[in-house]
């Protein structure tokens, strides 16, 4: 289900905190964004209403795997083929692509033994096959804000933030800012309270 629901500045941030925790309570939610537990209450069950969360997941640390291997995979199959290999338990990820390998697809399996068993297997539903052996994961993260459809405010002058967001965690909160001048502002006052308060 797509979203037609508007996404704003709090929603973004109550998304990116159960991004980074989807466990976090609703009470610290709250008290992080300094409002009411109703209110972030409210709106996560709205989140999950209008399907912009589909679901609170758990993931498993890479460190608990027993030597994963990361598999990549370049195919050419037809409707039937995609079908049987989204089915297979190795196969984590699969995308429909341009090209005349028109199926990518990410596995993850123990051994090469269990990756000879994979290639095996998938030549059953599909004419071609590449393989890439991931080496070493450089980076994983999760999709960038700017991908989330929101309509942001700058945190320190309030006009809606129309382009990529200048961002700037406070307090392990994330402020969003439309301009490196509205950030730098907004530093400045921040260093000033705290200086009040070490007082």
């Amino acid at each position: 289900m797509v979203s037609k629901m508007k996404l704003d500045t709090m929603d973004v941030k109550i998304l990116r905190m159960l991004q980074e925790n989807s466990r976090t309570p609703v009470s610290e939610i709250a008290a992080r964004l300094r409002v009411s537990r109703p209110t972030i209450k409210n709106r996560i069950e709205r989140l999950v209403k209008e399907g912009v969360i589909s679901r609170f997941t758990v993931e498993i640390s890479r460190d608990t795997l027993d030597n994963p291997v990361y598999v990549y995979l370049r195919l050419r199959t037809e409707r039937d083929g995609i079908e049987k290999i989204s089915a297979m338990p190795e196969v984590v990820e699969m995308y429909s692509v341009t090209g005349r390998l028109n199926v990518l697809a990410k596995a993850i399996i123990r051994d090469m033994e269990e990756l000879s068993e994979l290639v095996e297997e998938l030549r059953r539903h599909a004419e071609e096959i590449e393989v890439e052996l991931v080496l070493d994961i450089l980076k994983e993260s999760e999709p960038p804000l700017q991908m989330i459809r929101a309509e942001l405010e700058c945190e320190y002058c309030g006009s809606r933030i129309t382009r990529k967001p200048h961002i700037y965690k406070f307090r392990n909160v994330e402020r969003y800012f439309c301009c490196p001048v509205c950030l730098k502002s907004y530093r400045r006052r921040v260093a000033l309270a705290e200086q009040v308060e070490e007082r």
